[in-house]
């Protein structure tokens, strides 16, 4: 399968996603379409090829200490951070920020086994 692809499972997480963003943290529909996008399609490859982390979707990750510690080394990362503004807006660790937050709320979706 294709990272441009994605399964049923990360479409779920990415509605909730969305909606999160949207009904919670006050985003437009657009922005919070982007960090879905930016973190689908960008991010697990700029984690494979600069932290040598490989993951088919960043919805995959779900322990907590390990995204906030994505997040920190993108942010302290002087030459990372100029290219996550430059060629995605910042999506990256917006995104992340959303996605770590996210994950902690009545919005992400759970099974009768936990997560998805």
């Amino acid at each position: 399968m294709d990272r441009e692809e994605i399964s049923e499972r990360h479409l779920i997480i990415r509605r909730a996603m969305i909606k999160y963003a949207c009904d919670f943290l006050g985003r437009a529909p657009k922005t919070a379409k982007d960090y879905t996008e930016s973190m689908e399609r960008y991010l697990p490859r700029f984690m494979e090829k600069n932290m040598g982390i490989y993951v088919y979707s960043i919805y995959d990750i779900f322990d907590l200490e390990q995204l906030q510690n994505i997040y920190d080394k993108i942010k302290n990362n002087n030459e990372w951070m100029q290219y996550n503004k430059r060629s995605h807006g910042s999506t990256f660790t917006s995104g992340l920020k959303c996605y770590i937050q996210f994950i902690q709320s009545d919005y992400y979706p759970k099974t009768k086994q936990g997560a998805l």
